[in-house]
């Protein structure tokens, strides 16, 4: 089974110009190639900004799997 690096689950985005996504759910794992494609406008890049942490996230939850290896790897005598 592939170990997940990103999860997206059923999440609301919402910008100043209103509502982007809408019950989005997705798993990025370990080892996959992504492409986005579409046409302008079609939310591509509201997508990774969002991913990125740049839009607020109204509802769901995203966790960043990969992070949480990164911050277990490190003694923690190196945390404090």
């Amino acid at each position: 089974m592939a170990s997940p690096v990103f999860t997206a689950t059923q999440i609301n985005v919402r910008s100043v110009n209103g509502l982007l996504f809408n019950n989005l759910t997705f798993v990025v794992n370990k080892g996959e190639n992504w492409a986005l494609v579409g046409e302008s406008g079609s939310g591509k890049s509201a997508l990774l900004q969002t991913i990125a942490g740049n839009f607020n996230i109204t509802g769901g939850e995203v966790r960043y799997h990969f992070l949480m290896i990164i911050l277990n790897s490190i003694p923690v005598t190196q945390i404090i």
